[in-house]
C-alpha cells in the first residue's frame, strides 16, 4: 500500500466539536479546565475530501469507536465498500476490497512509512478533538482567543490552542523537529451530543519532505461530520480477512 493510500485511511479518523456558547465557561487561567470528550463507544458517519499532487478523492466513511481499545472504519464511494480498517493498541489492519489485499503494521511500522510517529493514544486524542497531553497550568498563554499550551515530547512539539469560548482544542499543531515536518489540525463547527462536545468540521494539513522525489509535498484533508452517538449499549466490530486475500507492505 502506497504512502498516499495510508494517509487516505489514516485521515478516516485520524483528525475528528459545538457551536460557541453551548456552555458559558469560566475564561480565567487560574480556573481553567479543558472540555474534554468522554465516552465508551462512539459510532459516525463522515464525508471527506482528500487532496495531494496525485489524488483529489471524496469518499464517505462509518466510524465505530471504543474507548482506549479500538477504532474501526469502512470506506464507501457510491455504493461500494472499497476499504475496511481496524486500529488497536497495537496494531492496524487495512483491507483493500477493490484489489483484494491487506496490510498489517505495528505502529513503528506504519510511523516509519509516513515519517511521522503515531501510536494509539495519539489516533484517538485526535478523533474525538482532545488533548493529547494533559496541560500544565503554568505554561499556559492567554491570547484573546485562546488559551495556548505547548509541550515537547521526545522529537515533537505539539502546540494546542484552546478556545476561550468553546474550552475545546480548536487547532493542534504538531511539528517533527528532526524532519521538520509539520501537521496542522483545526476543529470548527462544535455541536453537543449527549451532553458532550464534539467538532463537525475537521480541517487538516500535512506537509513533509517526500525522500523519493527530494521535494515538500502536501497533503491535505477535510472531514464532515453528518451524524455523531454515544452509545449506550456494546458494538460490535465486524472484521475479518478473507482467505483470498494477498498480503502487501
Amino acid at each position: 500500500m502506497n504512502k498516499s493510500a495510508i494517509y487516505l485511511c489514516l485521515s478516516i479518523f485520524l483528525f475528528s466539536a459545538c457551536k460557541k456558547n453551548i456552555y458559558t465557561f469560566d475564561q480565567t487561567l487560574e480556573n481553567l479546565e479543558v472540555n474534554e470528550t468522554d465516552f465508551e463507544y462512539l459510532s459516525a458517519k463522515v464525508k471527506i475530501e482528500y487532496q495531494d499532487d496525485i489524488r483529489d478523492l471524496r469518499t464517505s466513511s462509518n466510524l465505530l469507536m471504543k474507548k482506549d481499545s479500538i477504532i474501526w472504519f469502512t470506506a464507501i464511494k457510491g455504493p461500494v465498500e472499497v476499504s475496511r480498517g481496524i486500529f488497536t493498541q497495537d496494531s492496524v489492519v487495512i483491507l483493500d476490497k477493490i484489489k483484494k489485499t491487506y496490510s498489517i503494521y505495528n505502529y513503528e511500522e506504519l510511523s516509519q512509512k509516513i515519517d511521522f510517529e503515531l501510536d494509539f493514544s495519539l489516533i484517538q486524542s485526535a478523533v474525538i478533538g482532545n488533548l493529547i497531553f494533559p496541560y500544565e497550568k503554568e505554561n499556559v498563554q492567554t491570547t484573546e482567543e485562546y488559551f495556548n499550551y505547548k509541550k515537547r515530547e521526545g522529537r515533537f512539539v505539539f502546540d494546542n490552542y484552546i478556545g476561550r469560548e468553546s474550552m475545546k482544542i480548536e487547532k493542534v499543531v504538531v511539528q517533527d523537529m528532526e524532519t521538520q515536518h509539520t501537521l496542522q489540525v483545526d476543529y470548527k463547527n462544535f455541536q453537543l451530543v449527549e451532553e458532550q462536545v464534539l467538532p463537525y468540521e475537521v480541517f487538516s494539513t500535512f506537509n513533509y519532505f517526500s525522500k523519493n522525489t527530494s521535494t515538500n509535498k502536501k497533503t491535505i484533508v477535510n472531514i464532515t461530520f453528518n451524524k455523531v452517538s454515544i452509545e449506550k449499549k456494546p458494538l460490535r466490530f465486524s472484521f475479518r480477512i478473507p482467505k483470498k486475500y494477498e498480503r502487501k507492505q
